[in-house]
């Protein structure tokens, strides 16, 4: 019986750890294999509308994490292998550029790495 519990709260902890918890992890998971404008625009408003704050909260280099890719090369080939729709491919590739990429300074976020400052 104990040993269902552990499985039961183990599964539901992992469960919670997969949902994106700031926009580009958002795009991330939801943009792999997109291959038309219409499923780009729709997973793009609803990252929008679920981080509408987008870019600008995200510290730089947040993802690297124990389950994570080791870079955004890696990120870029484990997440937009599939995307054949060109606009999808680039999300993918920004938001593994925020997530991943090493900040200049502590604290960086992603909306001034993107502006260059």
């Amino acid at each position: 019986m104990n040993r269902v519990f552990f499985g039961l709260v183990l599964a539901v902890a992992l469960t919670g750890c997969s949902r994106p918890s700031n926009f580009a992890e958002c795009i991330i998971a939801d943009m792999d294999d997109v291959q038309n404008p219409q499923v780009f625009s729709a997973i793009y408003k609803s990252c929008t509308t679920a981080f509408p704050s987008l870019y600008q909260d995200i510290e730089q280099g947040s993802g690297q994490g124990l389950f994570s890719s080791k870079d955004s090369s890696s990120c870029i080939l484990d997440n937009a292998r599939g995307t054949t729709f060109p606009m999808a491919s680039a999300s993918i590739s920004i938001a593994c550029g925020c997530l991943y990429t090493e900040p200049k300074y502590k604290g960086q976020t992603c909306k001034s790495y993107f502006m260059g400052y």
